[in-house]
């Protein structure tokens, strides 16, 4: 979702609805993806080999048809990422179930990991909650904010990612930071990736320190955005 429709409340008391941009959009317009146009090729093209191998002499030599052709076949670059968002968004219903206490059929490894953290409902401070910063006019929805089972002193923000790991996920963890400290959220203390892979492989995690660089470069992000739009 690039742009949430909210309802706000303002200092008077008056409401009004608007358009606010998210994290996701914020980042995607500032920061390249590197290595993504390779990405889309290397998948057509293994997608075009499969369906020369498949249909050999009888496949047709238009644009349009063998665009249709790989789309209806699951074979294009972007049916690909459709489905891996698909994934994508079963994997945080998942994540919502377990914080519900509920244990999800699918995924059985991001359930053991869930398992072995000790969570209990008294832990979790939001999952999948809606975040929205008036300060800088930007929105985004939050995972997973959970007190430490070990240590209920530490605030922990989390994301969840069925795919790698990048740079700017890091920015985006420190946006939705902001935006719950300034909703009135208990302080954050720690941040954290949680990297769910599609395949079912273990769950892995990445600690994400609270820092003046982070700090500066989600600044710099805003900033930049700003000056994009005019």
């Amino acid at each position: 979702m690039s742009r949430y429709n909210l309802v706000v409340t303002g200092p008077d008391g008056t409401t009004l609805e608007r358009k606010v941009v998210s994290v996701t959009e914020i980042i995607g317009e500032v920061l390249a993806k590197n290595g993504l146009p390779d990405w889309y090729y290397k998948q057509a093209i293994a997608g075009m080999s499969i369906l020369i191998k498949k249909y050999d002499h009888v496949l047709p030599n238009d644009i349009k048809s063998l665009h249709s052709l790989m789309k209806s076949e699951g074979l294009s670059p972007y049916a690909i990422r459709d489905e891996a968002a698909s994934v994508g968004m079963k994997i945080h219903t998942a994540v919502e179930g377990l914080a519900k206490g509920r244990r999800p059929k699918d995924y059985p490894a991001l359930t053991e990991w869930w398992k072995s953290r000790g969570f209990r409902a008294a832990n979790i401070l939001a999952a999948e909650e809606l975040l929205y910063s008036g300060a800088y006019n930007y929105a985004g929805t939050v995972d997973l904010i959970y007190l430490d089972p070990d240590d209920v002193g530490r605030v922990v923000l989390a994301d969840i990612k069925s795919g790698a790991l990048r740079d700017s996920h890091h920015v985006q963890l420190e946006l939705y930071r902001w935006a719950w400290e300034e909703m009135g959220g208990q302080p954050i203390t720690e941040m954290e990736l949680i990297q769910v892979p599609r395949d079912g492989s273990d769950v892995k995690t990445e600690t994400v320190p609270i820092s003046k660089v982070l700090t500066r470069a989600a600044s710099g992000l805003l900033e930049a955005y700003r000056w994009l739009k005019g």
